[in-house]
C-alpha cells in the first residue's frame, strides 16, 4: 500500500518510531522521505529480512538499493562521479587514462568494470573488493542526507550473489550522526526531554555490533543506568548536538 495520510502524520519526522508507527511502516510500498526518513526504512528492511530493491528519487536524481534478506549488498544510481570507475579516479587510484580505457573496453566485451581492472592488473582482488564496499557505503550514506523524494519498495524473487555486506546498524548509526538533518533529530528527541532514558532490553540489534566512539559509549554506560537528556548532556561525554 501506498502511504496514507493517517500513516504520514504518524510518522512525519519520526527518526525513531515507536512500535504503533513501526507497525503501520512496515507495510508500505511506497510514500515520501519527508514522512518516512531513509534511517527509518534501513531499519524496517533489515528488521524484517526483506529480500527486496529499495528506489529512491530526488528531483532529477534517482537511486536503486538491492537488499537481501535486510543487508543492501548493491546500489546504483544516475550519478556518474558515484559508478566506480569515477570513485577510483577521485580516491587517486585509477588514472584518467586508465580509466576510459577501461571502460571503453568493459562497454565493447560487455563485462564489468571490476573484471577489467583485475585483467589488466590495475588492482588486486583485495584491493577492488575494498573499493566496492566502500563505494557502496559511500552511495548508501549519501542518502541519509536527503529530507525530500520518493521511495518505493519492489519485491524480487532472488537476492544477489555479491559478496558485498552492510552492517545496518552501524550504517543506521554513521547516516543519523553524520548526514541527517539536525532539525529532524532534534524534533525526533524532543518529546524525551525531562524524562529517564534506558537502554531497549530487547533491542533489534546488539550495541555490541555498532562500533561507537569514546563518548558514544559513555553515553550507553549512562544509559544502563537510567539518565535524563540534561543529565547525558551534563556528563560532557559529547557536544549537545551529536547527544
Amino acid at each position: 500500500m501506498s502511504l496514507s495520510t493517517s500513516a504520514g502524520a504518524a510518522a512525519t519526522a519520526a527518526v525513531i518510531p515507536n512500535a504503533e508507527q513501526l507497525a503501520v511502516l512496515a507495510s508500505l510500498e511506497s510514500g515520501s522521505l519527508a514522512q518516512v526518513p531513509v534511517a527509518v526504512l534501513f531499519r524496517l528492511l533489515a528488521e524484517g529480512k526483506r529480500t527486496v530493491i529499495l528506489k529512491l528519487a530526488r528531483r532529477a536524481i534517482q537511486k536503486s538499493v538491492v537488499f537481501d534478506h535486510g543487508v543492501p549488498v548493491e546500489a546504483s544510481s544516475n550519478l556518474i562521479h558515484e559508478t566506480l570507475s569515477r570513485f577510483l579516479v577521485a580516491q587517486g587510484r585509477l588514472s584518467e587514462q586508465d580509466c576510459q580505457a577501461c571502460l571503453a573496453a568493459a562497454a565493447a566485451r560487455q563485462v564489468p568494470m571490476g573484471e577489467m581492472l583485475l585483467e589488466r592488473k590495475l588492482l588486486t582482488a583485495v584491493e577492488l573488493f575494498r573499493f566496492l564496499q566502500q563505494s557502496l557505503a559511500k552511495k548508501l550514506l549519501d542518502l541519509f542526507s536527503w529530507n525530500d523524494g520518493d521511495f518505493a519498495i519492489e519485491p524480487t524473487l532472488a537476492g544477489t550473489k555479491s559478496p558485498l555486506k552492510v552492517n545496518v546498524p552501524q550504517l543506521v548509526l554513521t547516516g543519523v550522526t553524520r548526514f541527517a538533518e539536525q532539525g529532524l533529530v532534534d524534533s525526533a528527541v524532543g518529546a524525551w526531554v525531562g524524562k529517564k532514558l534506558g537502554l531497549h532490553p530487547e533491542p533489534p540489534f546488539a550495541v555490541e555490533e555498532i562500533r561507537l566512539s569514546t563518548g558514544q559509549e559513555r553515553v550507553i554506560e549512562l544509559l544502563r543506568a537510567s539518565s535524563r537528556m540534561d543529565e547525558l548532556a551534563m556528563s560532557g561525554a559529547l557536544p549537545f548536538a551529536e547527544l
